[in-house]
């Protein structure tokens, strides 16, 4: 019974003890993310006259907001990071006024690489986000595409 309380107390100060927040690494054997907007390209959504309903005429911000589950800041997501060469699980999001989405998705990164993950509206309705990542180094091949 001991031994299962000092567990239950080294797993509770580890918990403590993190942060929670991203801590981008340095060095040649780093990758860059990035995230690229191309939701409103330009577009207004405001509307010819009358009503508009609140914040649906501002323009949607898309970010970073997790790698491997750590926060990147505490104002609402980074624009690029830094992570190891391997495997990570990054978290985007799309703030639209109206509507807040997140999404996973899984990238093996490789040093010295730079990939681009670019955000556009996915379907005509504009009720979901397409996000696909590229290798900016090819940037007609997508290495992953997710729906949100």
């Amino acid at each position: 019974m001991r031994a299962i309380y000092a567990l239950f107390v080294l797993l509770w100060v580890s918990a403590c003890a993190s942060t929670g927040m991203y801590s981008s690494p340095d060095g040649d054997g780093t990758a860059l993310v990035r995230i690229e907007n191309l939701i409103d390209s330009g577009d207004t959504q405001q509307a010819a006259g009358g009503w508009v309903t609140p914040g649906a005429n501002t323009p949607t911000k898309v970010g970073l907001f997790t790698i491997d589950g750590d926060r990147l800041d505490t104002a609402g997501g980074d624009q690029q990071a830094r992570v190891d060469a391997g495997k990570h699980r990054i978290q985007i999001f799309a703030d639209g006024g109206t509507a807040l989405r997140f999404k996973k998705f899984s990238l093996n990164a490789s040093a010295g690489a730079e990939y681009v993950v670019k955000v556009e509206k996915a379907d005509a309705a504009q009720a979901s986000y397409r996000a696909v990542v590229v290798d900016a180094a090819a940037p007609d091949d997508v290495i992953t595409e997710v729906i949100f």
